[in-house]
């Protein structure tokens, strides 16, 4: 299981190269205000995949490359919540 940063540090899941690249993610929304989700292709141009409110598990599809923010823009910092990948890669 990996934890992402909340300071937008890129995260690379681990993502095999035949079958599916699924992952459950948990967020412990304990800051009260929104995380957001951003994968990316190339590491370069990160698109909003989802934003979480409260507490959450939820099944995703895995991007090579992966990070939290506290903006739907990912100006600014997923402060002081907890954001967990697992990646099963089915």
């Amino acid at each position: 299981m990996k934890t992402f940063n909340n300071d937008r540090t890129v995260l690379q899941p681990k993502i095999k190269k035949s079958g599916n690249a699924n992952g459950l993610i948990q967020v412990k929304n304990t800051s009260g205000t929104a995380v957001y989700l951003f994968g990316s292709l190339n590491n370069s141009d990160f698109v909003l995949i989802e934003s979480f409110n409260a507490d959450t598990i939820k099944e995703i599809q895995l991007c090579p490359f992966m990070k939290v923010a506290g903006s739907s823009d990912a100006s600014t910092n997923a402060t002081n919540n907890v954001v967990m990948l697992f990646e099963y890669n089915a």
